[in-house]
């Protein structure tokens, strides 16, 4: 064994594009079971995951591939791939205010009042920010929408709009800064509407969600050019059913692999 490579053949040309999270070798024969223990530190999820970007690859054509199974790969914009040493060599997708115009294209999401809906974000911000959108979720006549904001203020906001009517619940506490902080957005089917930092509430209120198509939708921008301040996107889930705090607090921190039974 004088030879031996990972990512690479004996011959020219024969490499792999592409990067590793993890690569074992055994001495021995595993038994399925084994294997299945602890072949990762991924989840069992629900058929309610609707899409997983953990920004740790870039695929052909500027693609963050969807992680869920689902094929739903989201478009980068002047966006960059950046090796954060302090998070043990993890990828992040960092965004910048100004002139880049970073932000990410997602694909079409179906927004349904009947199941609810629900936004988790990994991030850290490292400046305050004077206000901007992070995420909107737009049909095309832009009369159903959701957003999320940081306000001026540091607090973060959920809007919800449908028609003239526009439905607004704020975190309790500004966002802190030069932290990794889990953030979860949660719309019930009852219409109760949480807000959670770290798995702990962080805001609450009501609002129904609107039946709709999101053709529009972006993480990084709002429907107009302009740009959220500085932060760093380590990952972002979407789930068509409005998660429960326990189910967010189990694997808030736990990426997820091999998702079956997913539509």
């Amino acid at each position: 064994r004088t030879k031996c490579f990972i990512g690479v053949g004996l011959a020219a040309g024969e490499s792999t594009n592409g990067y590793y999270s993890n690569f074992r070798i055994w001495k021995a024969a595993r038994a399925a079971e084994e294997i299945r223990q602890n072949m990762s530190q991924g989840i069992n999820t629900s058929s309610s995951l609707v899409a997983s970007w953990r920004f740790n690859a870039i695929m052909a054509g500027n693609l963050s591939p969807d992680s869920s199974g689902n094929n739903r790969n989201a478009t980068l914009y002047m966006a960059t791939i950046d090796d954060i040493k302090s998070e043990s060599r993890r990828w992040a997708l960092q965004m910048f205010s100004g002139a880049n115009r970073a932000h990410i294209a997602l694909p079409l999401l179906v927004l349904s009042k009947t199941q609810g809906f629900t936004i988790e974000f990994t991030v850290l911000c490292q400046e305050q920010q004077n206000g901007g959108t992070w995420l909107v979720l737009s049909n095309a006549s832009n009369d159903k929408m959701l957003t999320i904001n940081i306000l001026a203020n540091g607090c973060m906001a959920l809007e919800i709009k449908h028609g003239n009517s526009v439905k607004t619940i704020t975190s309790t506490t500004p966002l802190p800064l030069k932290q990794k902080l889990h953030l979860a957005f949660v719309i019930n089917a009852s219409g109760t509407i949480n807000l959670y930092k770290n798995g702990e509430v962080w805001g609450t209120g009501n609002g129904a969600l609107p039946d709709f198509s999101a053709n529009l939708a972006f993480i990084g921008k709002g429907l107009s050019q302009t740009i959220s301040s500085n932060f760093v996107l380590y990952e972002a889930r979407m789930w068509h059913i409005g998660r429960t705090q326990k189910e967010i607090q189990q694997n808030m921190h736990t990426a997820l692999f091999d998702i079956d039974g997913l539509p």
